[in-house]
């Protein structure tokens, strides 16, 4: 009789163990509803974050229009899916990013419109930020104004459209790495494109155009570097793919093997740059 006590506790504190492990955390499903009105509905992305269990993996589904700044940090497998065109829009007055992430991996935001804001969404501290048939616009604040920026993180680009910010439609900073999947960053204030840092930005394909000074820039270009598949179109120009941009040691001016319809600026200055 007590053999089979002692195994049964033995069994359950096993039973026990497996369900704590890390990679047995179970997925959770929230809707917002940011148009809601009824006390038992989530009507902000920020008060559902608060009831997740970070480790994940989490969907938040959105709906309505959303007037917040959302930050999402030290989470693992989150996804925000829009649902029936959601928005987020800038509540902070231009001083802040409408999203930004921080600290985290595999964060999602899939179908959303992002509207204004000091930087759209920002992908900083080492995280893993995946974007998937986004529109992503208006960031009008000084100094920033920049659609996307990935500093010393990674991100994947599918299907979004970055338009009409006052800067840099995607800012690549700090050893970033950036891969986009039929992106279109068109009509921005900036460069479409701007790479500093020892950062790389693939595209594949990619459609750049009708943006301020430059469709793509390339800062230090010791250390950065810029790849195409297929086509860029840029300003306004198509381009065939050949190789990347041979740049050369110019203090002052960068040459490409691209036509001047492309032209990449290249100063070894120091750029504004955030320190995530």
């Amino acid at each position: 009789m007590t053999r089979k006590v002692k195994v049964l506790v033995w069994l359950l504190s096993g039973l026990c163990f497996w369900i704590f492990l890390p990679g047995s955390a179970q997925a959770a499903t929230l809707n917002v509803n940011c148009n809601g009105s009824s006390e038992d509905q989530l009507t902000t992305i920020g008060t559902a974050l608060k009831l997740l269990k970070p480790e994940g993996p989490n969907t938040i589904n959105v709906s309505g229009s959303c007037h917040e700044n959302v930050l999402i940090q030290s989470f693992e497998n989150l996804t925000l899916n829009a649902i029936s065109g959601a928005s987020i829009t800038d509540a902070s007055g231009g001083t802040g990013s409408v999203v930004d992430i921080e600290d985290s991996t595999d964060v999602t935001l899939q179908g959303l419109t992002i509207n204004g804001g000091d930087v759209g969404v920002f992908c900083g501290d080492l995280s893993v930020c995946r974007f998937k048939n986004n529109t992503i616009q208006n960031a009008t604040a000084a100094p920033d104004g920049v659609g996307v920026w990935v500093g010393r993180s990674r991100a994947t680009f599918n299907g979004d459209v970055v338009q009409h910010n006052s800067g840099q439609g995607v800012n690549v900073a700090n050893g970033s790495t950036a891969y986009g999947s039929n992106i279109q960053v068109n009509n921005n204030g900036g460069p479409g494109i701007n790479i500093v840092g020892g950062s790389l930005f693939m595209g594949d394909p990619a459609s750049i155009q009708n943006n301020g000074t430059f469709g793509v820039r390339v800062v230090t270009t010791r250390h950065s570097r810029y790849l195409l598949g297929r086509s860029l179109q840029t300003r306004g120009a198509a381009l065939p793919y050949e190789a990347p941009p041979r740049l050369t040691s110019s203090p002052s001016r960068a040459q490409s093997t691209f036509p001047t319809t492309a032209e990449m600026e290249s100063k070894f200055t120091t750029s504004r740059s955030r320190c995530s």
